[in-house]
């Protein structure tokens, strides 16, 4: 994801969720997900993952 903004939710405050209009939406590597089936908080990320540790949630 080069040259796009990631639209992390607060970044000075090391929140790195990111927004519903992030550019990371659903671009993770399909095969890394059989190594990685959850983010950092738990969610699911086998189909149509993100790419970070947070997978985006309406939560987010």
């Amino acid at each position: 994801m080069l040259n796009q903004e990631p639209n992390f939710f607060n970044r000075s405050k090391n929140q790195l969720t990111i927004h519903d209009n992030s550019a990371a939406i659903d671009k993770a590597d399909p095969d890394a997900l059989l190594s990685v089936p959850v983010d950092i908080l738990g969610m699911d990320r086998t189909q149509n993952s993100d790419l970070g540790a947070y997978e985006f949630t309406d939560n987010n």
